[in-house]
């Protein structure tokens, strides 16, 4: 019995400090997935943005739409994955005009 209570005793800070290990990995992961989606967000509204300002017409808005998608092409927030599709609404934008 003495030896059980002290392979418990012994083992419980280790399992605690896995516990709290894991916990802080899960977290640190879910935190990146979190800031990913959010940029991505972020493009998709801006994108959708300066879309709105070329559809809008009058010569400034398109100009602001066409500078909105150029910034976003260099930004940081763009993702790899989105910069396909911004860049390819740009040179549509921009061969249309």
């Amino acid at each position: 019995m003495a030896v059980v209570c002290l392979v418990v005793a012994g083992l419980s800070p280790v399992l605690a400090i896995g516990g709290v290990a894991l916990g802080a990995y899960l977290v640190r992961k879910t935190d990146r997935q979190l800031d990913s989606w959010q940029h991505r967000e972020e493009t998709m509204r801006m994108a959708r943005w300066a879309v709105d300002q070329v559809i809008a017409g009058d010569e400034a808005s398109m100009d602001a739409g066409v500078v909105a998608l150029r910034s976003l092409l260099r930004s940081e927030l763009l993702q790899p994955e989105d910069y396909d599709l911004v860049a390819a609404l740009t040179a549509a934008i921009e061969g249309g005009r």
